[in-house]
């Protein structure tokens, strides 16, 4: 209350009173007489007082308060939230082993058919009088898938990926009970880019956990979550190609006349000591051989051992690799079978060729609608099980290629594609002239 005296005069603020006030309250910012000034008062002590009473009753109350049952209906409610937890996973445990069972089952008796196949087709030709070559040539491929699907199916254990919760139907999968198809006509917008500082090799390669890239001066390790985990200094000379072997469980890189084993998971680096000295130019590896193309004009192919120890077993020479003025840009290793991108460099043309990676015998060709006028390898890659991705560099596009040899889809890119790659189950990596660019690929179902 304020009782100084004011120049002006207020009537009180009561209704019906004619009393000049004497005091402003400054909390309600009413004007008082007297009279009503001592009934404020007692009006506000009794609002106080019952405030007061309001608290009182409030300490009271949490202090007699019992928090234990409070507690135990929160722990009740989590052990019913991890009791129905728990019977989803054992649910879900269930659903996956008997899906796992029925796959082996139907895989074991899709092979066993496959095999009593072949047995009756052998069984007719020794019963044929004259047997044409074509013939028999048809058989390679199929049993070199028949090989590759038992021999997958004896590794089923390692195909298995469980992943952390939370769970859902996705968590627990094995790879290859589908072929993953993907949808190349038309290219998902890029969801990541890593720009390559001056003087870096646009080269690539992945094993099924990581990417190997050389961004000047270091090689960088990449996750699938597209982390960099790991890196060290590369001091060499120039990279012409990467592959991954799962045979020696490490990287090649190759450097003219030299190759790299690189760890993955120390980054180490060790010079692997080859007995043949030649200028290497591209690499591949299957489970029992590394596969090496020369560097030079009408290329060579050579084929070492992998296990016990690296040692040549073959070496295939032009015309059989490719004709005179050829070179191999690219050797590719899948499913039994090598990919080939061979350019002529006096035609300026470049094709496609597949070959039994057992024999090296020839089972498709393709002619592409390029003309080379660049000192660039061409590069490509295995996808959608036997199909090829070609990265066409000159008239920068994708060119989607079929399992029998014949251009799928042709895709416009907007920069210039000179490596491909698939990471892991739909991410079509592009290495490209200043970075690397990253696509989810749309799966077909």
């Amino acid at each position: 209350m304020n009782s100084d005296q004011h120049q002006t005069v207020f009537p009180c603020t009561i209704s019906k009173c004619n009393n000049k006030s004497c005091v402003l309250c400054y909390c309600c910012q009413k004007n008082y007489c007297i009279h009503h000034l001592i009934e404020h008062n007692d009006s506000n002590n009794n609002k106080l007082n019952l405030l007061n009473d309001e608290i009182n009753k409030l300490d009271h109350e949490i202090k007699t308060l019992n928090i234990q049952p409070l507690v135990e209906n929160c722990r009740q409610k989590l052990e019913q939230w991890r009791m129905e937890s728990y019977h989803k996973i054992d649910q879900f445990f269930e659903r996956k082993f008997h899906e796992f069972h029925r796959f082996i089952d139907e895989k074991f008796d899709h092979q066993r058919m496959e095999i009593r196949r072949l047995q009756s087709k052998m069984t007719e030709y020794n019963h044929k009088q004259e047997i044409y070559d074509e013939e028999l040539y048809s058989l390679i491929p199929i049993i070199d898938n028949l090989r590759t699907e038992i021999n997958n199916f004896k590794q089923i254990n390692n195909q298995m990926n469980i992943h952390p919760l939370p769970i859902d139907d996705n968590v627990i999968n094995i790879d290859n009970i589908n072929v993953h198809k993907f949808n190349l006509s038309t290219l998902s917008t890029i969801y990541k880019t890593i720009n390559h500082p001056h003087g870096s090799y646009g080269t690539l390669a992945c094993n099924d956990k990581f990417m190997l890239i050389y961004l000047v001066p270091n090689l960088i390790l990449i996750d699938k979550q597209l982390n960099i985990i790991n890196q060290v200094l590369w001091p060499y000379k120039t990279i012409s190609n990467i592959c991954w072997s799962s045979t020696l469980d490490r990287f090649l890189i190759i450097e003219k006349s030299k190759i790299y084993l690189v760890n993955d998971q120390t980054m180490s680096i060790e010079n692997l000591q080859m007995i043949e000295k030649q200028i290497w130019f591209s690499c591949t590896c299957s489970d029992t051989s590394l596969f090496l193309s020369l560097d030079e004009i009408s290329s060579s192919i050579m084929e070492f051992n992998l296990l016990p120890s690296i040692k040549l077993v073959n070496k295939w020479k032009s015309p059989y690799t490719c004709n005179k003025n050829e070179y191999i840009d690219n050797i590719v290793y899948d499913n039994f079978k090598l990919a080939l991108m061979i350019t002529n460099k006096l035609q300026k043309s470049v094709r496609m060729e597949l070959r039994s990676s057992k024999t090296l015998q020839h089972i498709w060709s393709l002619q592409l609608d390029i003309v080379c006028c660049q000192n660039k390898p061409f590069r490509c890659c295995s996808i959608n099980s036997n199909e090829w991705l070609v990265a066409d560099y000159q008239n920068r596009r994708l060119l989607h290629i079929t399992e029998d040899g014949n251009l799928k889809t042709m895709i416009t890119y907007d920069s210039i594609p000179c490596h491909v790659v698939l990471f892991g189950l739909d991410t079509l990596v592009i290495s490209r002239n200043s970075g690397i660019n990253f696509h989810r690929l749309e799966v077909l179902i």
